[in-house]
């Protein structure tokens, strides 16, 4: 959705932001836990600012809102929002040490396109506050509004969808098969740590295929092969 204010997004918060600071106010806990994760960074983009909850103080913030009701709303001296969206930055790569999205991925209208924004324009830590999808019936309101509850987890992207868009070897493979379909190269191929389950399973569902498993020398473990056909026909679908 976007209008006059600028939403992106399935909500108004043109219509519904009003106020908004009066009774969304961070969590302690939450605070904390985000200050650790961005570990020693100095500079920090905030995608999806807001009106700033969680922002670091301590830190150099430059603050990404589309939302002119929510801009509005940032409290005197934090920093001045730019009128932007996640999947278009307008920064350089590697421009920051470290990215906050808090709150926000489940309003972004390209998820991929997205995550692969953010990772571009910053060289260290990229910190998502979210809901896991899958987590949300733990909650004492799934007992009385399932169908509250099964709407907001069918908002929010998955824990894998989010750790694969980030992943700098997602960022690889996107140059690969951009690189492949230019030359008119029809198959790439890889190869990974036999013991990385994870990373097995994340390269199969981007579509590669299992080819053999190698002993290189000089390792104390097989390394799995895999292939790909037509990567730049299926390059968008990679975030799978």
């Amino acid at each position: 959705m976007s209008d006059h204010d600028g939403s992106a997004g399935d909500a108004d918060y043109g219509a519904i932001g009003a106020g908004y600071t009066q009774y969304r106010r961070p969590e302690p806990a939450f605070s904390a836990a985000i200050r650790a994760a961005l570990g020693d960074a100095r500079t920090l983009v905030n995608v999806g600012a807001g009106a700033g909850s969680y922002e670091p103080s301590n830190l150099e913030v430059t603050a990404v809102e589309p939302s002119a009701t929510m801009r509005a709303q940032r409290p005197m001296g934090s920093a001045p929002a730019l009128d932007a969206t996640a999947e278009d930055l307008p920064f350089g790569h590697d421009t920051f040490d470290a990215a906050l999205a808090s709150f926000t991925v489940h309003q972004w209208r390209d998820l991929p396109a997205g995550l692969r924004e953010v990772r571009r324009v910053t060289r260290g830590p990229v910190v998502i506050l979210t809901c896991d999808p899958a987590a949300l019936t733990r909650s004492w309101i799934n007992e009385y509004a399932p169908e509250v509850i099964a709407t907001e987890a069918s908002r929010y992207p998955s824990i894998d969808a989010l750790r694969s868009g980030l992943s700098v070897a997602k960022a690889l493979f996107d140059v690969a098969a951009e690189w492949a379909g230019r030359h008119g190269i029809s198959t790439i191929g890889l190869d990974t740590a036999a013991p990385a389950a994870h990373l097995v399973t994340m390269y199969t569902r981007w579509g590669f295929a299992h080819v053999d498993n190698v002993r290189f020398p000089g390792k104390s473990y097989s390394s799995v092969v895999m292939t790909r056909q037509d990567p730049a026909q299926r390059g968008a679908d990679s975030s799978r």
